[in-house]
């Protein structure tokens, strides 16, 4: 069941010389041959142009900008409520941990969803142009992420003296929880 398909993979990945100037997905594509005029199925043809993958990658980033905002007002809303100040009243250390808060929870599903399809599509269309180029931004990208984490953590301790005075600024949403913040 299938194509009849040989691949010279295993002889480029012997030759570093010859690996190293294949610099985008379409080349490693060539080099797959196709025998017997087989019909090939889906998963074997060309990937579209990466115009493609940037454009549906742009809509879902405009739509995760959207969400961000939206998130940021809700959970700002929440912190001010809860600890009866004004607008004016969080902290400038405050307003950045809300709005890592917004970028970087994954309680909302959708939001989940839409941030992994705008990145991953975005990655997709630069492998497509220049492999190696976009796994170095994708490495550094999720390295940077990482590290909003933990600044994010070290914005808490910096301005808290006492766990008792500790503000927080996500909310678990499992059933079992006992986080009241």
């Amino acid at each position: 069941g299938g194509p009849n398909i040989t691949t010279t993979m295993m002889e480029l990945s012997s030759s570093s010389q010859q690996h190293r100037q294949l610099q985008t997905g379409n080349e490693w594509y060539d080099q797959i041959m196709f025998l017997d005029g087989a019909r090939i199925p889906i998963y074997y043809n060309r990937a579209p142009n990466p115009a493609f993958a940037f454009v549906f990658g742009f809509i879902f980033l405009i739509i995760v900008v959207i969400q961000i905002r939206r998130r940021y007002g809700i959970i700002r809303k929440m912190i001010e409520e809860k600890h009866g100040v004004d607008e004016n009243g969080l902290s400038r250390n405050m307003l950045r941990r809300v709005l890592m808060a917004a970028l970087l929870d994954g309680g909302d599903p959708m939001y989940t969803i839409m941030t992994q399809t705008a990145t991953n599509t975005l990655f997709l269309g630069g492998f497509q142009l220049n492999y190696d180029r976009t796994y170095l931004i994708m490495c550094l990208f999720y390295i940077g992420v990482s590290i909003m984490d933990v600044f994010r953590i070290l914005l808490t301790y910096k301005e808290f003296d006492s766990l008792r005075d500790f503000v927080v600024t996500a909310k678990s949403r499992s059933k079992g929880s006992n986080n009241k913040g």
